[in-house]
């Protein structure tokens, strides 16, 4: 490895490109004529540079804890005192250590950003953990009692073969499935209620690599991704198309919706 004083221009000139701040974002004038802006905001880090190192002795956690239960509030009273809106960087595992923090600085006007899943240091990470772990901060699951159950996916007879026929006449392979189903979606229980289908199509790919996996994420974000929509999309206008001209289906599916 080269020293810094023997790098060749492009080198050192590149270091610098790469964080450059871009073109400038102040206005013409601050608003209500204001000479200057301040930007606020607050790194609601708690217990995570502790837990981040690997430590877990009593004194370092209780900082954390400290400035959840005492310094958080006194923060936002601050803040209300003066009507400063501001953001909140929080780590994920901050939030889910403290539930109702995150919600308590939006209920107050202010902004929560992501900071990273527990502090982590991401210059010391490679870069599929890193990406793994930003995507796993920015995502939460809230589970709450229905008044009734979640029902299984059920595809309209009238609909699926409509949308089958036209996804392979446009070269697409369908893959089987059933007519009731289960799965990451919220229209169970709708699809008692009215003519509903889940359009599905497949990339080739072998059975490991699946929905939400690296080579599923890889072929997706390509051109085949970029294909694979277009044709879905075409395959279903030409379904709805269809159905717009069918007056006989259309009763069809109106009688269905009407009578359930």
């Amino acid at each position: 490895m080269t020293e810094p004083w023997q790098w060749h221009e492009d080198t050192w000139r590149g270091h610098v490109e790469r964080v450059r701040a871009g073109r400038p974002l102040r206005p013409e004038a601050w608003p209500g004529g204001a000479k200057a802006a301040v930007t606020l905001s607050f790194d609601s880090d708690h217990e995570t540079i502790p837990l981040r190192d690997g430590e877990v002795l009593p004194g370092k956690l209780s900082q954390g804890e400290y400035g959840a239960r005492v310094g958080v509030p006194r923060v936002l009273r601050l803040l209300a005192r003066f009507q400063a809106p501001s953001t909140y960087f929080m780590p994920a595992v901050s939030a889910l250590l403290h539930e109702g923090e995150a919600k308590s600085y939006v209920d107050a006007g202010h902004e929560v950003a992501l900071h990273g899943w527990i502090h982590e240091r991401n210059t010391q990470l490679p870069p599929q953990a890193e990406r793994d772990l930003a995507f796993r901060a920015g995502t939460s699951v809230e589970y709450t009692a229905l008044p009734s159950i979640y029902r299984e996916f059920r595809h309209d007879p009238d609909l699926a073969p409509l949308f089958e026929k036209h996804a392979k006449a446009i070269g697409r392979t369908f893959p089987d499935y059933p007519d009731k189903m289960s799965g990451s979606t919220d229209m169970g229980n709708v699809s008692l209620r009215i003519p509903a289908i889940h359009p599905m199509l497949s990339f080739d790919l072998p059975p490991e690599d699946g929905n939400h996996t690296a080579a599923f994420d890889v072929v997706a974000g390509g051109p085949d991704g970029d294909r694979f929509v277009h044709d879905a999309g075409l395959a279903m206008a030409r379904t709805v198309a269809e159905v717009a001209q069918s007056g006989d289906l259309r009763a069809r599916l109106i009688t269905k919706a009407t009578d359930r």
